[in-house]
């Protein structure tokens, strides 16, 4: 196990996802923290979901670098470095880079009980 909590960044679990241009990463230590972060990397044309669908946990993300649209509910929300969204369960979403440039997001969400 990871008694320290330390992932360190060469060190982060990958996964590649082909059809969606988008890496993700994860910056948690399993189970022993009900904190799920994740690093979303978009490629341009990179979606996290070919739908919206809610996550049924509450989630916190922040765009890291270059630009992403988050689509929620009905709405559609350009964000750029910096900006940040808090998503309730309840809500359907998903991120799409429209952009020119890979868009990074750091996600962080609570694990079920």
């Amino acid at each position: 196990g990871n008694d320290s909590g330390v992932i360190r960044a060469a060190e982060r679990p990958r996964l590649e996802s082909g059809w969606s241009k988008a890496v993700i990463e994860s910056l948690g230590v399993g189970r022993a923290s009900r904190l799920e972060p994740i690093l979303i990397t978009l490629h341009p044309g990179g979606a996290s979901a070919k739908h919206s669908h809610p996550l049924n946990r509450e989630q916190f993300a922040l765009v890291i670098s270059g630009n992403l649209t988050l689509f929620l509910g009905e709405t559609e929300h350009a964000l750029t470095e910096g900006d940040a969204v808090t998503i309730l369960p309840d809500k359907p979403f998903h991120w799409v880079n429209t952009s020119e440039q890979s868009a990074e997001l750091l996600s962080v969400s609570i694990a079920p009980l």
